[in-house]
């Protein structure tokens, strides 16, 4: 069947409670009107609570899925999420490149909430060096930007200082997402253009949920769904905070 509809790439884990990774990334960029297609770069065995196990997909057969579907599909935005290690890495950065895909919107998964980790510091160097170069919208959280910049973020200053640091590896936008960072009943995202050399933000009523997981694959997702329809990065970057807003919102029984 041909899907009219825009169409996004997923690259990213298996998460068989498909409430983060892959599943969590495919029921957003479905109910956002888009089509997903996907590649899966690792196997868990996981729930909401923890993590059990993982399986690396080989780095030739994440070539060979990714292929497989630009041969018959043409796709507008990727998202990126849970990798394997360096060599998955450097093997999806070769594929952006050959295919000139475009709306790259990476979201790093260094360890679960559980603390189960994804990326080792040879992923890291990798991903700074081979990936974040290419990449159109870099969205980690407080911790992982903390990893990447190899500093502490202890105030709303210290979120722009580090987006401003984080896009010097390479990304033309940062989004540093405020859901991790106490700010009373306000969450505010901040979303810095490199080639603007401005700052935006983005506020939202934070909503207290124990739903949490999958949060940042979801945001990440609506956010290159909606760079697929066309919207700006700055468009983009509001109406996937508004689409985690009801999202949170409607998680919560009662």
């Amino acid at each position: 069947m041909r899907h009219k509809s825009p169409k996004v790439l997923i690259i990213a884990s298996f998460d068989p409670s498909c409430g983060a990774g892959a599943g969590a990334d495919i029921k957003t960029v479905s109910s956002l009107g888009c089509y997903a297609v996907c590649a899966i770069t690792t196997l868990t065995a996981q729930n909401a609570v923890h993590i059990k196990g993982i399986l690396k997909t080989p780095s030739a057969f994440i070539t060979s899925q990714i292929e497989t579907i630009l041969s018959d599909v043409s796709v507008d935005a990727v998202k990126i999420g849970a990798l394997g290690g360096a060599d998955s890495i450097r093997v999806i950065a070769k594929l952006i490149k050959k295919y000139k895909l475009k709306n790259i919107v990476a979201d790093p998964v260094i360890k679960s909430s559980s603390g189960f980790v994804f990326m080792d510091k040879k992923a890291i160097v990798a991903y700074s060096k081979y990936l974040l170069p290419l990449t159109d919208v870099f969205t980690p959280n407080i911790g992982e930007a903390e990893i990447f910049a190899r500093k502490r973020i202890k105030s709303f200053s210290d979120i722009k200082k580090t987006a401003i640091a984080l896009s010097k590896l390479g990304p033309k936008n940062m989004i540093m997402k405020g859901g991790h960072f106490k700010s009373g009943k306000v969450c505010r995202d901040v979303l810095y253009s490199l080639k603007d050399k401005r700052f935006f933000e983005f506020s939202h009523k934070r909503i207290a949920s124990v739903n949490t997981h999958g949060t940042g694959c979801a945001f990440s997702s609506a956010m290159a769904s909606f760079l697929d329809k066309g919207f700006t990065v700055q468009k983009a970057t509001g109406k996937a905070g508004e689409f985690m807003e009801r999202v949170l919102k409607h998680s919560n029984p009662g």
